[in-house]
């Protein structure tokens, strides 16, 4: 039953700031738009190499359920698992502890999926809301204010379940969810097809360094002959730059605004950037620092840092204006130019390739903070075959980066345009017709 806000608004709690509704709009708590909202097992499932999905939070943090990374479980644990409810497409994932609670992602089509711990699996009526608006609902910036009035634990962000069936959501008739929904999912797919098209850029360059130079990676993995003319150096005898950078005294918690500064945590891989982690150093203090400013394509090398005992090297590249115009790296980060005559295209494909990754791996140090010292990145092997063939290389690549680059820079564009029509469109301030005109320039 949709209940009229004049009566509800204590019960509800509907978020403070919301002003009148639109005519024909009500709200309605979320229990009364689902058919079910099942908790997850309170248990740690055991992780294969293998079988059907299972989904963390972590998985869920952009609000789209990432495969790539998601870990899996065996088939008897999935049973286990899903004996409540088998999470099906129209259902959604919604995390509720841990420092990614409060998001909502759907459940993709034709994939089998069962909860990791701190998870909801919420199912909608499809009768009462649509499923793609109410995940729009729960991550909108209105909603992620609320619940953190609800939240409870002081360590471990939490919301418990009667609070997440009592949450207050916005029930316009379903034709406009639909038509709001779909606005919105307009960009999202953009958004996708633009990180499809950046990973295959990345994969394809990978593919054609892997054939290039198969004998330079089956050199370092299992020792074999090089060809003649191919020779064998160091990174740091193959770069004109290997240094790392610094923060101001105090670290940059203080600082919203300045100069980017990118953190290990922001090294994942190329043309891949989180913006919701961006830092900034004043700007004069940018001004004064005399290494640590990073150039158009420079390789990004994650220097140390996450849990102790457990160093995952990583490697990313930058340019074209992505990320940003301007910025620098901390202390954790090394940031590298490759000689002239090598480039920064064969750089960053050697650096992160399977054999050079293993090495780091290797020489990687501290029980306490896990890391990669100079002096080991400086002894990382380099092969050096013939000149002409890595200008060969860089040329076909070349254009694949830039390619990679230009999607990741149009996706953050329309991510920021959705996140403010998103606002907008729920308060009912901007009308759908007025946003698909918007929405239609942009694209």
């Amino acid at each position: 039953m949709t209940i009229d806000t004049t009566t509800v608004t204590r019960k509800l709690n509907i978020p403070t700031g919301y002003g009148d509704l639109p005519d024909g709009w009500s709200w309605a708590p979320l229990d009364d738009l689902c058919q079910g909202i099942y908790d997850c097992p309170h248990s740690t499932p055991k992780i294969t190499q293998v079988g059907p999905y299972i989904a963390r939070t972590q998985d869920i943090s952009s609000g789209i359920f990432r495969t790539e990374k998601a870990a899996h479980v065996s088939e008897e644990t999935y049973a286990e698992r899903t004996r409540r409810a088998i999470p099906s497409p129209g259902d959604l994932l919604y995390s509720r502890e841990g420092t990614y609670f409060g998001i909502a992602a759907e459940v993709p089509k034709k994939t089998q999926v069962c909860l990791g711990q701190r998870m909801v699996l919420i199912r909608p009526d499809r009768k009462r809301v649509d499923f793609r608006f109410l995940r729009y609902w729960l991550n909108s910036p209105l909603m992620a204010a609320h619940i953190h009035g609800f939240r409870d634990g002081s360590v471990a962000e939490r919301l418990n379940l009667p609070t997440i069936r009592s949450l207050p959501v916005l029930s316009p008739p379903t034709f406009e969810q639909r038509a709001i929904a779909d606005v919105l999912g307009g960009l999202d797919d953009k958004i996708a097809v633009n990180d499809r098209i950046t990973l295959i850029a990345e994969l394809l360059g990978r593919a054609h360094f892997e054939g290039h130079f198969a004998e330079a990676l089956q050199k370092i993995a299992n020792g074999t002959t090089l060809p003649v003319g191919w020779s064998v150096a160091t990174l740091g005898e193959t770069t004109e730059i290997l240094e790392t950078g610094k923060r101001p005294k105090g670290g940059v918690a203080g600082y919203a605004k300045g100069v980017p500064s990118i953190g290990a945590e922001s090294i994942i891989r190329m043309a891949q950037f989180d913006f919701s982690k961006a830092k900034y150093v004043p700007e004069d203090f940018f001004t004064s620092m005399k290494r640590g400013i990073v150039r158009d394509r420079d390789i990004l090398v994650y220097k140390d840092g996450g849990k102790p005992g457990d160093f995952k090297p990583h490697v990313s590249m930058f340019g074209d204006g992505f990320p940003f115009d301007r910025m620098c790296i901390n202390e954790h980060v090394y940031r590298i130019r490759m000689k002239t005559e090598l480039g920064q295209a064969f750089g960053y494909y050697w650096l992160s390739s399977g054999p050079i990754m293993d090495e780091m791996r290797t020489r990687g140090t501290g029980a306490a903070i896990p890391g990669i010292n100079s002096t080991a990145v400086k002894g990382i092997p380099v092969v050096e075959p013939p000149l002409d063939r890595i200008a060969e290389f860089n040329a076909t690549v070349s254009p694949l980066i830039s390619k990679a680059f230009q999607a990741a820079s149009e996706s953050h564009t329309l991510v920021a345009l959705r996140d403010t029509l998103l606002p907008q469109l729920m308060s009912g301030r901007l009308r759908i017709r007025d946003a698909e005109q918007i929405v239609e320039d942009a694209l």
